[in-house]
Parts: structure tokens; sequence; C-alpha cells
């Protein structure tokens, strides 16, 4: 969860630089989804901005929602979600795409429960642009309260990678799913449409 990058001039010669280009915000407040921060699928088009995805993981924590084993590999305190960072220095730095959590892309409708987990959204893909001038992208999301025994693939896209609010989500015909905040909206976020999985 302290992000960095290796560099070289070709696949075969590259090194670790150990300037970190990101670090995780660790803030205990889940409403935020800034705890331990990884960075994913990156995105360039003109090497110089670089957009990427975060996956963030909550654990719960005894300032704020406590969880027992949550340090020790206990999945069941785990609670993900996936947000949105920018380079504007070729992949130097990362910084949020605006001030958390406005940089939410995907969560679960259902806040942090100690107990209830590992649920919310993992590992996003590379993003890839179709023909249709679409950004395409897949992520794993586990339902609340499944033990993380059931899983779905959901297939996102967009056409403005810097706003991480105009994902939106496959519904079985067309995509229309978009992901509400359950801690600023939480009765809408629980009755909205969610995401159809992509078999």
């Amino acid at each position: 969860y302290i992000n960095y990058r290796f560099i070289g001039p070709n696949l075969s010669d590259i090194k670790r630089d150990c300037n970190p280009i990101m670090k995780s915000a660790s803030l205990q407040d889940p409403s935020l989804y800034s705890y331990h921060q990884w960075l994913s699928s990156f995105y360039t088009e003109d090497g110089k901005t670089i957009y990427a995805f975060i996956h963030n993981e909550e654990y719960g924590s005894k300032a704020y929602v406590p969880c027992t084993g949550a340090f020790d590999g206990d999945q069941s305190c785990l609670y993900n979600a996936i947000t949105l960072a920018i380079s504007t220095d070729g992949g130097k730095s990362y910084n949020p795409a605006a001030e958390p959590p406005a940089n939410l892309i995907a969560s679960s409708p259902y806040p942090f429960v100690a107990g209830a987990g590992p649920y919310g959204f993992f590992n996003p893909s590379n993003i890839i642009k179709g023909n249709d001038g679409y950004y395409y992208v897949y992520m794993r999301e586990h339902f609340y309260q499944q033990g993380g025994n059931v899983a779905a693939i959901c297939l996102m896209r967009t056409k403005n990678l810097a706003d991480a609010s105009s994902w939106r989500a496959w519904d079985g015909s067309d995509f229309t799913v978009v992901f509400i905040n359950p801690y600023l909206k939480p009765d809408e976020a629980k009755s909205a449409p969610q995401c159809v999985s992509i078999p």
C-alpha cells in the first residue's frame, strides 16, 4: 500500500525506483474510501497525464469501527471499493482525482459492517478503449453478507476518464447502472439497480 514504479529503457531492463509514487492515505473513516490503497489500471494517451484506478481496502479499526482480527488476515472485515487517481507528471506521482470520496468509481450499496465481508469491488482490469470511443474495464464484485462466496464480474464504461462519476455499469442490456455512495444516500444506494454479471 506504498506504491512504487519500475522504470527502464525496455521491459528487459527495468529497475525499481525507490521514490514512492503514492502512499496510502490510511484514513480510518471508511466513508472516505481512503485506507490501504493500491494503484492499478493505468491509462494514458499522451504519456504525461495518466489515469489510474485505486483498489481500496478497509478493515475496520479500534479508532473507528472495531473488527477483531482484521489485521491478522480476517477476510470477514474486508470492505473494498474502487476510486480514481491522476498523474500529471508522467507517472512520477499520483493523487486522488477529486477530494475523497468524490473520486469514488464503484462501491457496494452498503456501508462498512464489521464481520459482513469480504464485500465490495476488487481488482479492476486494464482499461481498454473501444472502437466506439468508450473506455471499458472489468472488476470483481463480492456481495454484502455472502462471506465472499458469491461474486460477479462487472463491466463498466465511460467516455471521460477524468470524471469518476461518469462510469456506468452493464445492466444486462445497456450501460445504465450508476454507483451511489451508501454513506451519502443510503436508501437510494440500496434500491438502485446493480451491475449484472458478465458470464
